[in-house]
């Protein structure tokens, strides 16, 4: 007992220490890249520091990029940045130039803002990162274009935009890079370290002589399995974002051959002709029987996904894109109307935290209130201790990197409050010659509540649907899904020749199961934060045990699918009719 409670103790200090390491080293690298800004934006030569005109736009691209990223996602975020600028900055010549700084009104503003705004947000395969820079870049475009009038230069006013988003870029790269590069292939192998401890607990508790030392290994094993949870959560959001990350495998892996090694390559060369000639024997005769039925099950399938593609850009795609457009552009107005020179802080707000879908809309909006206040507080406050240290008040963020780092793990504040909070806190501490510290502060909380006010009207009259009705409906859609499930297997059986095709289609069920799954569990988290005002309260701890049964039901069908393929691999001659005697 004494050795299990030991045991129990260092890895509860293990995973303490692997905590600490991950937010310390998320703000290290927050840090660095914010100091590299700063260093850029205060200290450096004045005609650079002319060309980084938007020190903001700057650390708002840090923070986007940064937030929790490895090395792949700080690549493909500076791909991000510069198709951004391709998509906010360049266009903006030309528009300039049509209309002239000179006659750039409030309307032509905001139009420009607005329209631009739903090009941006209407193409589904953008990324969320580059759609956020974009509108950034937007919102600081053609408002501060109506504030300097005449001053604006139509050719360096875009130009000043782009080296801001540039100088992020790679500050953020910089900082994922240096002291050494943090892979997501790390997180994979912590995955597969905390997968193995799981198995050998599992193993001690059913070999274990006693009811007690199994029950403790058992604890054990699920106080590790929220960690996996986390872990494989993680691990998905990145394995996109690791295919950016193999040119540098590579280029760190290379492995010279040798002489001595040509007899053994000489050998698995052989081995594998030959291989390969035995399987292109076997497969001749069963490609050309599937061939024609392939063929026209790929054209029927390409026709109807054209066709729905088609019929979601027509409904879903343009509602989104004009709530967000609508919502930018309003509080783009609404910002110049209570503070012209300060109007576009309400726009950035909605611009930097647009969401690529559904969201809880109360909470997101509350924590990044909240976040603002905190970090416009906690920098009105360091401005006024450094007074005239410029050094030391930009020095003073490290401590709030650091505490923001820890935020975004709360359930109080969240990813989002955390965010608000930091790039607040930057924008009043990473800047200079924006007036007093008291007035400004008091003008970017205002524009903060403008701008969320304006993204909350719009979600409410646009999307009025609440989640938890729509989680109900997602519900019976997914018995629906299970139940078309089960009879294609009894269908599968009955027929004989087209068990592969419909062993594909099992495949796709479900797939369409776990999208479906998925976005059920988004609705009850999302469904559990909202406030009920007059409705009947939400029950989710009721939803979240239906959720769990529901996937346990979708993993015995993966299972039954995977062994329905291992039937057909081990007797293909054998009729699927002939198996209905077991």
């Amino acid at each position: 007992m004494q050795t299990a409670k030991k045991e129990l103790a260092t890895k509860k200090i293990n995973r303490t220490r692997a905590y600490w390491h991950s937010r310390l080293g998320a703000a290290f690298r927050t840090a660095l890249a914010c100091t590299i800004i700063g260093f850029v934006t205060l200290f450096s030569h004045v005609v650079l520091q002319k060309e980084v005109a938007f020190p903001a736009l700057s650390y708002v691209t840090v923070i986007l990029v940064v937030t929790e990223a490895t090395l792949g996602d700080a690549v493909q975020g500076c791909w991000h940045a510069l198709f951004a600028t391709c998509q906010g900055a360049v266009p903006a010549f030309l528009i300039l130039w049509l209309i002239g700084p000179a006659r750039y009104s409030i309307t032509a503003s905001v139009l420009a803002v607005t329209l631009t705004s739903f090009a941006i947000m209407l193409p589904e395969s953008t990324h969320l990162i580059c759609k956020r820079i974009v509108l950034a870049q937007i919102v600081i475009l053609y408002s501060v274009t109506y504030v300097h009038g005449v001053h604006t230069e139509g050719f360096m006013h875009p130009v000043h935009v782009a080296a801001s988003t540039g100088i992020g870029a790679f500050a953020a790269l910089s900082a994922l890079v240096f002291p050494y590069p943090r892979l997501a292939s790390y997180e994979c192998l912590a995955f597969k370290e905390n997968f193995l401890g799981r198995l050998n607990l599992f193993v001690n508790a059913f070999c274990a002589e006693n009811k007690t030392s199994a029950l403790a290994s058992i604890s054990q094993a699920k106080s590790l399995g929220r960690t996996g949870t986390t872990l494989i959560q993680s691990i998905k959001t990145k394995q996109k974002n690791m295919q950016w990350e193999k040119p540098l495998n590579r280029l760190t892996n290379i492995n010279f051959i040798s002489r001595n090694d040509l007899p053994s390559f000489l050998f698995l060369f052989c081995m594998k002709l030959l291989h390969d000639e035995t399987q292109s024997v076997d497969s001749t005769n069963k490609s050309k029987t599937n061939a024609e039925v392939q063929k026209q099950y790929q054209f029927t399938k390409k026709l109807f996904m054209t066709s729905n593609f088609f019929r979601k850009i027509g409904t879903k795609r343009l509602k989104y894109a004009a709530k967000c457009s609508a919502s930018l552009g309003l509080a783009v107005l609404f910002g110049m109307i209570f503070d012209k020179e300060n109007g576009f802080w309400a726009g950035l707000t909605v611009g930097v935290g647009m969401a690529g879908g559904r969201e809880a809309t109360y909470k997101i909006a509350n924590n990044k209130a909240q976040g603002t206040m905190l970090g416009t507080i906690y920098g009105l406050l360091a401005c006024l201790i450094f007074t005239r240290l410029v050094v030391f008040r930009f020095l003073s963020l490290i401590p709030w990197i650091i505490f923001t780092s820890f935020l975004k793990r709360s359930r109080m504040y969240d990813q989002a409050g955390a965010v608000s909070a930091v790039i607040a806190a930057l924008i009043m501490l990473g800047r200079k010659n924006y007036g007093p510290p008291s007035e400004f502060a008091t003008v970017r909380i205002a524009e903060a509540f403008i701008g969320l006010t304006c993204s909350i009207m719009l979600e409410v009259l646009l999307q009025p649907t609440r989640a938890s009705t729509i989680a109900k409906g997602r519900i019976s859609k997914i018995l629906r899904l299970i139940y078309e499930f089960i009879d294609s297997v009894d269908f599968c059986i009955d027929l004989g020749n087209k068990s592969k095709i419909l062993l594909k289609e099992l495949n796709e069920k479900e797939n369409k199961l776990r999208i479906s799954l998925n976005e059920l569990g988004k609705l009850i988290a999302e469904a559990g934060v909202e406030p009920n005002f007059w409705f009947i309260p939400f029950h989710g701890v009721c939803y979240g045990k239906l959720l769990g049964s529901l996937s346990k039901m979708v993993d015995v069908m993966h299972f039954a699918t995977q062994a329905i393929g291992l039937l057909q691999g081990v007797s293909p001659q054998v009729s699927w009719g002939e198996l209905d005697v077991f």
